[in-house]
């Protein structure tokens, strides 16, 4: 059997002394596949929530009971457990007007969002994986359960979840996964603005974060509108050999992995589309957008939850658009400031201005 805390062997050793069957499943069981520590642990049981409850007492909390979710607390260690389900229709995009409990762990991996994250692993060290997820793991590929449309229109979040592991993991997305979500990208509505806060704060400290923004600028661009404008728009300056949200994925990607600066990064020429003027030699120029990001976070984005926190990380490094300006009270910017035009160089070399192939669109 692969390594497991004492605390999650406690769960294991209780829920089997009481009768019950326990499994790893999701992402901790996908981490150590990769030969990853896991950040956190998800466990399924046969055990109704109401049993769970019993045999963990004080150690136990519900965070989720009507889909059958307790959250035990083994020597300090959160541990999500929830009982092996089938789950209903999906009238609200998100979650399930209903569950079923006491399914196999077959069933229960079939309600699950990836192949990647419909593995589990049983005590004794075996591993049950009917949809080929650990194939899918040595591929770097991200395949949905069964019928992608299907399994976005069921819960929109998963959309979001796909790009941030293309950009935490690294992976690719399937064809006919990228597809569906593409085309299901309007659903986002639906997901709460924390959710996506969270997902966002992950997806940005990634380390394939500039091909992944390049990738899903359509997706993005449903909870964060002012992305779209920015795909495709010719800086037309000598300067810039991207457009700008070329130049904005490149800028991401380039500095260090600091929730921060990335954020600082991502909004730092959001504005100019709605600033480019030309001079007499047809250049474009941006002088308004040191104006303009101030003005924008006080009115465009007023009223939204998701905007608010976005544009705080935002204001909190850098209320101008270039990164060279950005205030020195800040220490961890200004260190970084002192060695920022060799880090991004790549994204500040002069040349020809050129538009590149914006990326496919379903």
């Amino acid at each position: 059997m692969l390594f497991l805390p004492k605390e999650v062997e406690t769960v294991i050793s209780t829920l089997q002394g009481a009768g019950y069957s326990p499994y790893l499943v999701g992402g901790c069981v996908r981490e150590m596949l990769r030969g990853k520590a896991p950040s956190d642990y998800d466990m399924t049981s046969d055990a109704l929530p109401q049993e769970v409850l019993r045999l963990f007492s004080e150690s136990a909390h519900p965070t989720g009971l009507q889909h059958g979710t307790v959250t035990v607390v083994s020597g300090g260690l959160p541990i999500e457990l929830t009982t092996m389900r089938r789950d209903g229709a999906y009238r609200d995009n998100r979650h399930p007007d209903s569950v079923t409990f006491g399914t196999s762990i077959e069933e229960d991996l079939a309600r699950r969002d990836f192949t990647v994250n419909a593995i589990a692993l049983s005590p004794d060290g075996t591993i049950v994986d009917p949809y080929g997820g650990q194939e899918d793991l040595k591929a770097g590929v991200l395949r949905c359960v069964g019928e992608p449309k299907r399994r976005f229109e069921e819960d929109a979040l998963r959309i979001l979840r796909l790009v941030r592991f293309c950009s935490v993991l690294g992976f690719s997305a399937e064809k006919e996964t990228a597809r569906a979500a593409h085309e299901a990208r309007g659903l986002l509505a639906h997901v709460a603005h924390e959710r996506v806060y969270a997902e966002m704060n992950k997806l940005l400290l990634g380390e394939n974060v500039g091909e992944t923004l390049l990738t899903f600028p359509d997706i993005l661009g449903v909870p964060i509108p002012e992305i779209s404008p920015c795909v495709g728009f010719d800086q037309c300056n000598y300067h810039h050999c991207f457009d700008v949200w070329g130049h904005t994925a490149r800028a991401v990607a380039a500095v260090p992995p600091k929730r921060e600066l990335r954020w600082t990064m991502l909004f730092h020429d959001l504005g100019k589309p709605l600033c480019r003027t030309f001079d007499e030699q047809g250049i474009g120029h941006f002088t308004a957008t040191r104006r303009f990001p101030l003005k924008w976070r006080r009115t465009s984005w007023r009223g939204c939850t998701l905007k608010r926190r976005c544009v705080t990380e935002y204001a909190r490094s850098s209320p101008v658009s270039t990164i060279c300006s950005v205030p020195s009270r800040w220490p961890s910017i200004r260190r970084w400031r002192a060695s920022a035009w060799k880090r991004c160089r790549i994204c500040f070399t002069p040349s020809r201005p050129t538009t590149p192939p914006r990326p496919p669109q379903d």
